[in-house]
């Protein structure tokens, strides 16, 4: 939301994922299914390659969209596409500059939503390990991570986000509960020339949580 009243204008208002009659904007996370024929795609993906997933409509513009493997999908699709990849979550840094720098070892932790009860994350906060709200408004968000060495996440906008900020992240899967099986994870580290074979989640669920620094990453 604040990426679109930033570049486009102030009097952009958000919507759910019912169709409109107007002209709107297709920003930013795994929503491209919930385009339209009015909509301005900018950056956004696919959450998942299941035909459920996909788009039935097509958009009234593809600009660029988050990753190739998005691209690959719409292609399939007979939908024309710039091939320009780019997720616009990495513009947050000019939005919500940041002046501190930590010099801290601190580990932050940044939980997808579908998993901020899970029992992992509710040990990792009793340990004292530092869990950053998806939910906190964008400042304090912001200021949390940036405060942070490095990043574990199961959201895919932890990492993107640790990334803009210059921060190192880790991709761990806290649950089953994520849709897609990694799609908009692979989606998104191609569209960096990572090879997926380099990217994998660490499956922690099953494992114990401590305090101790964690090597580079």
């Amino acid at each position: 939301m604040a990426v679109a009243q930033y570049y486009f204008s102030p009097n952009v208002v958000p919507h759910g994922d019912t169709e409109l009659n107007v002209p709107n904007i297709v920003l930013v996370g795994s929503i491209l299914q919930f385009a339209d024929a009015y909509s301005y795609v900018c950056g956004a993906g696919y959450i998942s390659n299941e035909p459920e997933y996909l788009l039935r409509i097509a958009p009234q513009s593809v600009n660029c969209v988050r990753g190739p493997m998005t691209g690959y999908l719409l292609d399939q699709q007979g939908l024309s596409h710039p091939h320009l990849y780019a997720d616009p979550g990495i513009l947050a840094p000019f939005i919500y500059p940041q002046s501190v720098r930590s010099c801290s070892r601190t580990i932050g932790l940044i939980p997808h939503y579908v998993d901020f009860d899970s029992a992992w994350v509710q040990r990792c906060r009793i340990k004292g390990l530092k869990i950053i709200n998806p939910f906190s408004p964008p400042e304090s968000f912001f200021a949390e991570l940036n405060a942070c060495e490095a990043i574990l996440s199961s959201s895919l906008h932890g990492i993107i986000f640790a990334h803009a900020y210059g921060k190192p992240a880790l991709w761990i899967e806290l649950s089953d509960n994520v849709i897609g099986k990694g799609f908009k994870f692979y989606d998104y580290y191609l569209s960096l020339f990572k090879k997926i074979c380099g990217f994998q989640p660490v499956p922690v669920m099953h494992q114990d949580c401590d305090t101790r620094p964690i090597p580079a990453f």
